[in-house]
């Protein structure tokens, strides 16, 4: 199966999942691929794997579509081989690649989370070491931490801005990122207050 196939099918899929039609994609592709885009012809094109696909073409597709480009590209079940050009590649080979990818991406992501965890941690001792230091500060960020427990547990009504057809929406992200946060700042001044004795 040809790369440009490949890319096709799993863009007709992916538009497919949207309920789109091509010209609703292609309506969605030209802002940022141009005019061409917004003819059906181009998507039919690219559906049926009749036209190579550029980086930036593949990207933004992948954009428009939300899914990556890895997924674009990934062949479906049953394909032993894929061409690209003049090159065959061996899915067999090609899977043993990607896992490669993948077990070295994600050992760079677990590095920048540790580091993005280190820098959280540091805040947290230092709007400790804050608390410590101004009693004030203090009893309202403790205030506030029991607030957001409170509208945690008792499960209060969601704000006029989410939606209740998807309440684990970026608000409600947000509130237990921050009901996080200030747990870990809530520990750390308790352990600032323990060795302060």
């Amino acid at each position: 199966m040809r790369i440009e196939e490949v890319a096709g099918a799993n863009m007709r899929t992916a538009r497919n999942r949207r309920a789109w039609s091509q010209a609703n994609l292609g309506e969605h592709l030209a802002p940022y691929l141009g005019e061409p885009w917004a003819r059906v012809q181009a998507i039919s094109a690219a559906e049926t794997g009749k036209r190579a696909f550029t980086a930036a073409e593949l990207v933004t597709i992948g954009h428009v579509l939300g899914v990556s480009v890895a997924d674009l590209l990934a062949p479906p079940s049953g394909v032993t081989t894929v061409t690209a050009g003049e090159l065959s590649i061996d899915l067999d080979q090609f899977k043993r690649d990607a896992w490669l990818s993948a077990l070295m991406a994600g050992q760079q992501r677990f590095r920048d989370l540790s580091k993005a965890q280190r820098a959280l941690d540091a805040s947290a001792r230092g709007i400790a070491g804050q608390m410590l230091a101004d009693p004030e500060m203090a009893a309202y960020v403790l205030d506030g931490l029991q607030a957001e427990r409170r509208a945690h547990e008792d499960d209060e009504p969601l704000p006029p801005d989410v939606d209740p057809a998807n309440p684990s929406g970026l608000r409600s992200d947000l509130d237990r990122s921050l009901l996080q946060f200030l747990e870990l700042v809530e520990a750390e001044y308790r352990n600032l207050k323990e060795n302060e004795r």
